[in-house]
């Protein structure tokens, strides 16, 4: 997979999960918009994979999944407001993608806890590190 297409399989896949309870709040465009921006995506592509998405290909290492599961996190909250349909659909992707359900869950405790805080990469990736021994 080429550097772009994996940029655009990542956003793909966050414009879906934005998607899932029915409504794109203008918090969460603004979050995707920042990232696209950070993933050096053009304005035109990012808008353009609303209606023309990308088939969905799983990342290829465990560091990727990781941190794309959080930025799923990341994007739940940037409204205010976790739908019953986002934190179900989260649980499955984060399963999906391979990862531990016990640090899925630690993960979506701590971002509760942290009202709008973050969490550091080094905290991130160790809630994971039992499943890799």
């Amino acid at each position: 997979m080429s550097s772009a297409d994996h940029k655009h399989n990542i956003l793909t896949e966050l414009i879906q999960f934005a998607l899932v309870d029915g409504h794109l709040d203008e918090s969460e465009l603004e979050f995707l918009i920042h990232l696209a921006s950070d993933l050096e995506v053009s304005r035109e592509s990012f808008l353009d994979l609303f209606s023309n998405p990308l088939p969905s290909k799983p990342l290829p290492n465990v560091h990727d999944r990781i941190i794309q599961f959080y930025r799923l996190c990341l994007l739940m909250h940037a409204d205010g407001l976790v739908h019953p349909k986002e934190s179900v659909r989260l649980h499955e992707m984060g399963i999906k993608m391979g990862l531990d359900p016990m640090g899925i869950q630690k993960i979506l405790d701590m971002l509760e806890e942290a009202a709008g805080k973050t969490i550091d990469a080094n905290v991130l990736f160790e809630l994971f590190s039992v499943q890799w021994n």
